[in-house]
């Protein structure tokens, strides 16, 4: 500051070096545009996803090297492993009765801060991509998901409200000998030739495409195997595995805060195995359910629809280990890391952000900006022009 406002003091040099400050654990999974990586694994030209569900391209690596690390911990039970000095772009909110307020703070100084309420990250809404062409329709392979035969192309239901829903996605349906059976035809087909036929999964494809196909297979889902409460709260419960996980990440890239518990699942007092419970809250205005009986409970709750279901609140820091890891740079600054898609901050500071500060006080400041990379002095010239045309 002394050197933006001292005409005696007229040279400053800022050496930041590499690998400081962005570090994140390099085996936490990062969803791309292609799929998952690990963190490690990032490399310039993958395009990862920002706070704003956009895709974001990465436009450098430091590399895998070895740091301390934190835990932070958030209110729906996810967690991320990352340096003391790592960035978060943070809702403060303080004893002045102004409200949150966005702030950047590292990890080591968010409960330095005096707050009236935990300090929350804003999740992103759903994430924006292209719609694909699959062989099966999103919703009815959701309600397979839910309550289809695992080597068989049937469904488990006697709801003539869903079964006339699958045959208006142009699928011919017949009651099959059991009670409860409704077979599709030629879904046994498209399930092998997507590697589904005895392997319950959402492919990645799916959770790579468009915001309403997304809802379509998330609709399918909810209608064989997901629940409402009476206040609108919407459930899905499934044994714990891989089906459990691919439905919290659906749930997760459409915008919704979600959480994800793992409880013992009991037989007449014995535990048998793990059962997972993913719960959210959908606005009243939101259709999750085609079956009307399920979607009333969402359109009649009375319960206001709060912004705080929209964000994470940081629950704790713990000191973790000395392991590996790396900092990327992103477009943008922001991207999200985690099966939990949680929003974090690549350092930019300094590279982006102080000469327009310098310049809006001081309009004849001469300033070189230095990087090992001249892709990266360029993007850093351009942003920084931006932010002064703003």
């Amino acid at each position: 500051q002394r050197f933006l406002i001292d005409p005696d003091f007229n040279k400053l040099a800022i050496f930041l070096p590499p690998q400081h400050g962005k570090f994140i654990q390099k085996d936490i999974p990062v969803l791309t545009t292609k799929g998952f990586k690990s963190h490690g694994e990032l490399v310039a030209g993958d395009f990862v996803f920002g706070q704003d569900g956009k895709p974001k391209e990465v436009l450098g690596s430091s590399g895998v090297y070895e740091w301390n690390t934190v835990n932070i911990s958030f209110d729906n039970g996810s967690s991320v492993e990352c340096a003391k000095e790592h960035l978060w772009s943070l809702l403060i909110e303080r004893d002045d009765r102004k409200g949150r307020v966005k702030e950047i703070h590292e990890t080591q100084e968010i409960f330095k801060i005096k707050n009236r309420r935990n300090p929350a990250i804003q999740i992103s809404p759903s994430l924006e991509l292209i719609e694909r062409k699959f062989k099966i329709d999103p919703y009815v392979l959701g309600c397979w998901l839910g309550d289809g035969t695992s080597k068989g192309g049937s469904i488990t239901s006697d709801d003539k409200e869903l079964i006339e829903k699958i045959k208006s996605k142009g699928y011919n349906v017949s009651k099959q000998n059991s009670k409860y059976g409704y077979g599709i035809l030629g879904l046994v087909k498209q399930l092998r030739e997507e590697g589904l036929y005895g392997n319950k999964h959402i492919p990645i494809e799916y959770i790579l495409s468009s915001t309403n196909q997304r809802m379509e297979l998330l609709r399918g889902i909810m209608d064989t195997d997901g629940s409402c409460d009476k206040k609108g709260r919407v459930e899905f419960s499934q044994k714990e595995g891989k089906l459990s996980k691919d439905v919290y990440l659906l749930v997760r890239s459409l915008g919704f805060k979600t959480s994800y518990r793992v409880l013992d699942m009991k037989l007449n007092g014995n535990v048998v195995g793990k059962k997972v419970r993913i719960c959210f809250s959908p606005n009243k205005d939101e259709l999750l359910f085609y079956l009307e009986r399920k979607q009333c409970r969402i359109y009649s709750k009375i319960q206001e629809d709060r912004e705080d279901k929209y964000r994470l609140f940081i629950q704790g820091i713990k000191e973790g280990r000395r392991t590996l890891g790396n900092c990327i740079q992103v477009d943008g600054g922001m991207y999200l890391v985690g099966e939990d898609l949680i929003p974090t901050h690549n350092s930019e500071l300094t590279s982006r952000k102080f000469a327009p500060h310098a310049f809006g006080i001081n309009p004849d400041l001469k300033i070189a900006l230095a990087s090992y990379s001249s892709n990266l002095a360029n993007s850093f010239n351009r942003d920084i022009q931006k932010v002064i045309d703003s």
